[in-house]
């Protein structure tokens, strides 16, 4: 294989090819597929620089999605940005010819630091990152529960007797699930992510994020979304994406109502309901943050008991980083002064501007 002859840029043209390759795959993800780089692209106006390599025939054999970023710490390769996955997928020969690619767009384009966020269980490309002059940090602990050949039955004498307790508790008191189906819809779910994030320090992006994954993965039937309602008011919500045989849970809301009566529990139960309707083979919780040595942080450990209480398998994974010295590889599992003092700032916000500044901050500190 001449690997400068196979190793180009993703074009409009390769669509149909690289929708193909992605779908063959149980280990693909949303966050490979060309909808998710329009959704960060509209939203976040990076640069998407989609790496593909083919072979003597035009086939797709392996992927990087990757995006070119300027904000105020530096410029910067990062795949992909703002979650935590979605790395390097493929012939894994092809690979050392994918990071050498890489490594020219870093020179190119006078980029301080390159991060590639590996998906769970994508250890097979460890040594040609880490031969590359990349270094290895456990970053995150996936939570997912196996549905295939397991019944509903199963699932759930399988999770925590609170846990049961709780979904229970929000069916007795009229706590209804349903599923979004209109854009306008959007506007409440947003608020409530919003409210939920500005109580732990975390930025929420804008309404177009969410409405650029609607009109982008919706038409595709990469989206479910869940609402609880009670008494016809929204009091909490989650966004699942769907992808092959895999639902990953990615976003959640919810008022104080909604966690009183434990409708967040109530959601994703019946999401799993869903996937074990469906088919599907695995529901992944999403993550964990991890201190880089293995320990879970101290802010996340809640979301880590949470989890763990649907009885789910927790697997770490790892993003690989250039140069060694790289000070804000994840500044989510930081608890430094700064990012301290930066959430309690953000805590104060007043809701309108913390609505209207969050899309802007991500871009420039993320």
């Amino acid at each position: 294989m001449n690997s400068h002859k196979n190793i180009r840029f993703y074009n409009d043209d390769d669509k149909e090819k690289y929708d193909n390759f992605l779908m063959e795959r149980s280990d693909a993800y949303v966050f490979h597929t060309v909808e998710w780089k329009n959704v960060i692209e509209k939203t976040f106006k990076y640069k998407p620089l989609y790496i593909i390599a083919i072979d003597d025939d035009n086939n797709i054999c392996a992927i990087l999605p990757l995006f070119f970023i300027n904000n105020f710490f530096k410029k910067k390769l990062v795949s992909v940005p703002f979650f935590s996955f979605g790395g390097f997928l493929g012939d894994k020969k092809y690979i050392p010819a994918l990071i050498k690619k890489v490594f020219e767009l870093k020179d190119k384009l006078h980029c301080k630091s390159i991060t590639i966020k590996q998906s769970p269980n994508s250890n097979i490309y460890q040594t040609s990152l880490e031969n590359a002059g990349m270094f290895r940090i456990e970053i995150r602990l996936n939570h997912y529960i196996e549905l295939k050949d397991k019944n509903i039955d199963e699932i759930w004498m399988n999770i925590s007797d609170k846990n049961r307790g709780t979904i229970r508790k929000a069916k007795k008191k009229d706590v209804i699930i349903e599923r979004l189906t209109r854009e306008e819809d959007l506007e409440d779910l947003h608020l409530l992510e919003i409210i939920t994030r500005k109580k732990i320090g975390l930025l929420s992006p804008s309404i177009n994020y969410y409405k650029n994954m609607w009109r982008e993965l919706n038409p595709k039937n990469y989206l479910y979304i869940l609402i609880a309602k009670h008494y016809g008011k929204i009091i909490a919500f989650a966004i699942f994406f769907v992808f092959n045989n895999r639902v990953v849970h990615v976003h959640v809301g919810s008022n104080n109502k909604g966690r009183k009566l434990g409708a967040n529990n109530l959601i994703l139960w019946s999401a799993i309901e869903y996937c074990c309707e469906k088919g599907y083979e695995i529901f992944d919780l999403g993550a964990s943050v991890l201190d880089g040595k293995g320990n879970i942080t101290e802010n996340f450990k809640g979301i880590y008991f949470y989890k763990n209480s649907f009885n789910t398998i927790n697997v770490p994974y790892s993003w690989y980083y250039y140069p060694k010295n790289m000070i804000n590889i994840d500044l989510v599992s930081k608890q430094n002064f700064l990012i301290i003092t930066g959430k309690k700032i953000l805590r104060r916000f007043p809701l309108t501007l913390y609505s209207k500044t969050g899309t802007f901050l991500i871009k420039k500190l993320l």
